[in-house]
């Protein structure tokens, strides 16, 4: 289809890859870091070749092909470290990067379950963004005496 109908093609580039979402390459990417799947990887691999031979049709293609080949660089480098390194070292790099990503605002990592109870709704707090000097104190004569209260 390239060599015969340049105009199409390049219609079809646009059409299918910039103006569509990456989330499919997103979604790819991560599951290559959660698993070091191979396959997954040159599954990447071979978009970002396609993406750089369409890169010099337009200008977005090419920032989205130099985006892409980033990021299958990190996939690939870290598929190598996990296959490379030590379990011990693994283990120091991991909680060198969590720290990093916590400072970043990066949720920490957890089970499933922690997640799930992270997330859970915290049961009814009637007392919910009340300023604690102004929560009455226990029994009703503290409760008088509570700032608020007072005329």
């Amino acid at each position: 289809m390239r060599k015969s109908h340049d105009v199409y093609f390049s219609t079809y580039i646009h059409w299918t890859v910039l103006f569509s979402p990456f989330i499919p390459f997103i979604v790819l990417f991560c599951q290559v870091i959660e698993t070091q799947d191979k396959e997954d990887l040159a599954r990447l691999h071979s978009f970002v070749v396609f993406l750089q031979e369409t890169s010099a049709m337009s200008d977005a293609a090419g920032k989205m092909s130099r985006l892409f080949q980033v990021l299958y660089s990190v996939a690939l480098r870290f598929v190598e470290f996990r296959a490379s390194t030590p379990q011990s070292r693994q283990t120091q790099a991991s909680a060198e990067m969590d720290a990093y990503l916590a400072a970043l605002g990066f949720p920490p990592k957890g089970t499933v379950e922690e997640r799930q109870q992270q997330q859970q709704p915290a049961a009814f707090n009637q007392n919910a963004g009340i300023a604690p000097e102004l929560l009455p104190a226990p029994g009703i004569a503290g409760w008088a005496s509570t700032p608020w209260m007072i005329a």
